[in-house]
């Protein structure tokens, strides 16, 4: 891979046009059920650029869209998500009476209307959501993230033109939602913060992506050049208060994710 990240010149028209994406964090989730269809039509009413939604699958292999793999995080469900098929995950509620969503169902809803960033996290179903986004024809309309390097390995082996980016950094064991935990957490951003300008351009190259996703707390103008100057794509998550999302757009950022993306600048 060459030190050019080679972000489509499709992409970077579009950025430009507002001078960065607003995108919808599972939809509008702070209003709607995340990853319904009923939150992807109140984000598109908002107005966003591009809706952002995890895909898993199910005991039989089919792709839904969800976050957790424990059900009980945004349903009224139990158990890991993999371990019931779609008829049996489409029988819950996964608020305000919405069932869980299929991908196909998904793509039908937002195809020629908004831009799609997909998040995969599990391995292993790489060729069956690559070929459904091919079906519906918006390979060009899509990014494919992830936090598993190994994810987009086998996107760019099957789909090389297909829009990419790395998310960073995970939380292993929901560290930073542990109040207990908040100075050590303090202390990790601040090391990422400051070495990250460095590091990021091995990272992209590593997991063969055209681009990041990053927590908005590890997010500098420094880095922000850095994944430029390179023709990268680098946007950033999820931020919910006017005040973060003024100081990511005067960072430079291509996009910021929120759940109340109609709070994000026009």
């Amino acid at each position: 891979m060459s030190n050019d990240y080679g972000t489509p010149s499709c992409w970077q028209d579009r950025i430009k046009k507002r001078g960065y994406l607003r995108i919808g964090h599972r939809g509008a989730a702070a209003y709607e059920p995340p990853n319904t269809l009923r939150s992807f039509q109140r984000a598109l009413d908002i107005g966003v650029d591009m809706i952002e939604f995890d895909v898993r699958w199910s005991a039989d292999h089919q792709l839904v869209l969800i976050h957790d793999e424990e059900l009980a995080e945004t349903t009224n469900g139990h158990g890991p998500v993999s371990a019931y098929t779609l008829t049996e995950l489409r029988r819950l509620d996964a608020g305000k009476g919405e069932r869980i969503p299929t991908l196909d169902e998904a793509l039908e809803l937002l195809r020629g209307r908004v831009l799609m960033n997909v998040d995969l996290k599990v391995i292993g179903y790489e060729e069956q959501v690559v070929g459904t986004l091919a079906a519906h024809g918006v390979q060009d309309d899509v990014i494919i993230s992830t936090q598993i390097p190994e994810n987009l390995h086998r996107v760019r082996a099957l789909a090389p033109h297909i829009q990419t980016g790395i998310s960073y950094p995970e939380d292993k064991g929901g560290w930073s939602s542990k109040p207990y935990m908040a100075p050590i957490v303090r202390l990790v951003l601040a090391t990422m913060r400051a070495t990250l300008p460095w590091r990021i351009h091995d990272l992209i190259v590593a997991s063969q992506a055209r681009g990041t996703m990053l927590n908005h707390q590890v997010a500098t103008r420094a880095v922000v050049d850095a994944v430029h100057r390179r023709g990268g794509l680098i946007c950033v998550w999820t931020v919910d208060d006017p005040q973060t999302m003024a100081r990511m757009r005067a960072l430079g950022v291509d996009g910021i994710a929120s759940n109340r993306p109609d709070l994000l600048p026009p």
